[in-house]
């Protein structure tokens, strides 16, 4: 599933991963359609790399305490699920996703 979201990207994008646009106005769209504070704080690496941290540690913890509870290790017991409330560009669920979310929903 993960590499549906990527595919997605590449597509909206069109930056060629999957025969997308090309310089000609082939970004435009998406750019347009996007608030121009999301560019800083996408490109916010400090920001963002504090919440992957928060997101791995949170995630980890939820897999210890559900696998814990369960007395097993991995299959449904250690699912952790995360919804991402105001996603934006939804950099935050992907982060999730990446960290082991075995469900990620993000809303806008």
């Amino acid at each position: 599933r993960r590499n549906d979201g990527a595919a997605m990207a590449a597509l909206t994008l069109g930056n060629g991963a999957e025969g997308g646009g090309d310089d000609k106005g082939g970004n435009s769209a998406p750019s347009a359609s996007v608030s121009r504070w999301h560019f800083g704080m996408v490109n916010d690496g400090v920001r963002n790399d504090v919440y992957e941290r928060a997101l791995a540690a949170a995630i980890a913890a939820m897999h210890a305490r559900r696998q814990a509870r369960a007395g097993v290790e991995g299959g449904a017991a250690a699912q952790c699920r995360v919804l991402d409330i105001g996603a934006g560009s939804g950099l935050l669920g992907m982060m999730a996703a990446r960290h082991g979310a075995s469900e990620v929903c993000c809303v806008e």
